[in-house]
């Protein structure tokens, strides 16, 4: 944050547009942030103009670069690239068109369609390739639970300097403690999953 301070207004301005274009929410939202940005800088008193302007600048920045808030790779893909690979994983091309029709509606702003199009794909990619995966080697019915750290990457970054030590051992219910995963490259984290999740549907093992 320090740094941010030592920028100028129009570097400011840069970075945020471009953390804003890779961030999670639609470009009707980003517009949003820039009209909210240039009515607070026209009805700032002269000599806080600038001021003004940093403080939303750098304060919009501190919050849209958490990795939390930033598109994963594949969500980023262009729409072409998904579907091809949406398709080769549905059992039927409907499954796809349905899921894809949804975002036609009017409910949905005409700018923020193919934002919304391109995230239902890449989840439905996800979710269908953690099913198809092949089982990882190993004892049958091994969880995530007993994962080590040499075994896992950041589904995000692709960093392999995961913690899996933090457990959390239920009151009822699951045979297994839950396991939170945190990289500590990216920051990117998955909070209390279930430890009796088999290895071959976690995103965090290595492929």
């Amino acid at each position: 944050m320090t740094q941010l301070h030592e920028k100028s207004v129009a570097e400011l301005e840069t970075e945020l547009r471009r953390l804003t274009s890779t961030s999670r929410m639609p470009p009707s939202a980003r517009e949003q942030i820039f009209a909210s940005y240039a009515v607070c800088a026209q009805i700032a008193d002269a000599t806080q103009r600038v001021t003004t302007q940093r403080t939303f600048l750098v304060t919009s920045i501190g919050a849209y670069q958490r990795p939390e808030m930033q598109l994963t790779p594949e969500e980023r893909m262009p729409e072409s690239e998904l579907m091809r690979t949406a398709l080769a994983l549905a059992q039927r091309r409907e499954d796809v068109e349905n899921l894809l029709g949804e975002y036609d509606q009017a409910t949905y702003a005409p700018e923020d369609r193919d934002f919304y199009r391109r995230l239902a794909l890449a989840y439905f990619i996800k979710e269908n390739a953690a099913a198809a995966r092949t089982p990882e080697p190993g004892p049958p019915g091994r969880t995530i639970e007993v994962l080590n750290a040499d075994e896992l990457r950041c589904p995000r970054c692709g960093g392999e300097d995961v913690d899996n030590s933090q457990r959390l051992t239920p009151q009822s219910g699951n045979s297994g403690d839950y396991v939170t995963f945190a990289c500590r490259a990216c920051g990117y984290r998955e909070e209390a999953l279930d430890g009796d999740t088999p290895v071959s549907r976690c995103d965090w093992v290595k492929s």
